[in-house]
This record gives C-alpha cells, sequence and structure tokens, in this order.
C-alpha cells in the first residue's frame, strides 16, 4: 500500500515538473522575440456630435483597438482624454467592459 501511495507521488510530482516546465519553455520563447506583450493598437475611426448646448458639447467617440496578442484583452473601462491643437478639451471615463480579441479587434465607443 505505502509502494503504491509512493508510486502516486512521484507521478504527481512529475507532471507538475512537466507543467513547470512547458510554462519556462512557453515564457522563454516569448522572451526571445523580445517581449511578452505587444501594445495594442488605437485609431479613431469616428466622431459624432450627439448634443450641444451653450453649456457644452455631447460627443460619442469610436475606437478601433486591434489586439496583436495571442490572448484577448479584457478592458474593465477606460479614462480618456482629448487634446485638441495642445490643448486639454474633454476627459472622462468609460465603465463599459470590453473583450478585444486575441489577434482580433473591436470598436470601443466612448460617449
Amino acid at each position: 500500500m505505502a509502494n503504491r501511495a509512493q508510486k502516486v507521488l512521484t507521478a504527481r510530482r512529475s507532471a507538475f515538473s512537466l507543467a513547470i516546465l512547458a510554462s519556462l519553455l512557453a515564457l522563454a520563447g516569448c522572451a526571445g522575440s523580445g517581449h511578452l506583450f505587444a501594445r495594442p493598437k488605437v485609431q479613431l475611426a469616428e466622431a459624432s456630435l450627439t448634443g450641444l448646448s451653450r453649456e457644452g458639447a455631447d460627443l460619442v467617440l469610436d475606437f478601433d483597438v486591434t489586439n496583436p496578442n495571442r490572448m484577448r484583452l479584457p478592458l474593465g473601462g477606460v479614462d480618456y482624454r482629448v487634446r485638441v491643437n495642445g490643448e486639454r478639451f474633454l476627459a472622462g471615463s468609460e465603465t463599459n467592459r470590453v473583450d478585444i480579441p486575441a489577434r482580433g479587434a473591436a470598436r470601443v465607443t466612448v460617449p
């Protein structure tokens, strides 16, 4: 009985060691390319004026976000600042969750 328990423990250690080795090899492969995470590309796709008053203007900005990574990119929210001619024009945050697919793109709308 003790011999069987020892074999199970040895098998578990071997499986754990293989998992650690596989993880290290995967990380080494990523490190060989110079970085672990590539920066997503963000491009303004559309800007719409949805309201205008004496107090200000309501804008909706649509951005196309491209994720070059092998993993999805979950965005729990977006903080933004818009400058016009170097001057602060507006700032805010959007808390809608958006997932950018791995090696894909998604549109992020900021009111």
